[in-house]
């Protein structure tokens, strides 16, 4: 993310790709291809304490692609903006061997409310707001079993997965409390996101996994494909 300004006001310029193949592949819906390639980006203004505005979008695809698919991952951009109030105001297609999205989001943040990932100090605590897991619990249901066979306590997390949502509401309060120095979303996974608030800011941090908070869905999901919890 970019902040710019020297006013009270500070502009927020997010940007995000997404690429078939890497990004994501035939078990994912279309639509929800379109809504998580912005709510990466809308994440990131979120993040910062802003509140995301606009967005741009350059979206690639092949001559022969399916144009009732182009149609809904459309459809999942256009959800995902109205549900966050942001407002699509241009964008480019362009010929792609793969389906590639790239989204642009510009948002606006007081400058007293500004929290960045370079702000955390020695002696501060570090806080989940939500609980871990649940996307890469969901992420594991649909490579293992597709989305035809999903049941019970499968279906939140593939939900998670497919359909996430940047705490907006929580970043909004906790930069105005002035009680935190460094803020950051975990759309990386929690240590990759965590370096960067610590070993970014040459620093480190001690981690308690027995107080990391867990759906219970998780470990049920875990404990399924023998994968690791905690």
């Amino acid at each position: 993310s970019t902040c710019l300004g020297k006013g009270r006001q500070k502009v927020i310029i997010s940007v995000d790709s997404f690429v078939e193949g890497t990004h994501f592949n035939n078990l994912m819906p279309f639509d929800s291809i379109g809504f998580r390639s912005v709510v990466a980006a809308v994440s990131d203004i979120v993040a910062m304490g802003g509140i995301p505005r606009y967005a741009v979008i350059s979206f690639g695809f092949g001559k022969r692609e399916n144009q009732k698919y182009i149609n809904n991952i459309y459809n999942g951009i256009i959800n995902c903006a109205k549900k966050f109030k942001v407002d699509i105001i241009g964008g480019d297609t362009f010929l792609s061997e793969r389906i590639a999205i790239t989204i642009t989001v510009v948002g606006k943040v007081e400058k007293r409310n500004l929290l960045t990932r370079k702000g955390s100090k020695i002696g501060d605590l570090i806080f989940l707001s939500g609980k871990t897991g649940l996307s890469y619990a969901g992420l594991k249901i649909l490579l293992n079993k597709g989305r035809k066979k999903i049941k019970g306590k499968e279906k939140k997390s593939v939900r998670v997965h497919l359909l996430p949502e940047p705490e907006f509401f929580k970043a909004r309060v906790l930069a105005k409390s002035k009680l935190i120095n460094s803020m950051i979303d975990i759309s990386d996974g929690l240590m990759a996101d965590l370096m960067h608030i610590t070993l970014d800011n040459h620093m480190g941090a001690e981690i308690y996994m027995d107080r990391l908070p867990a759906d219970l869905s998780v470990k049920h999901i875990a404990k399924k494909f023998r994968d690791n919890y905690y």
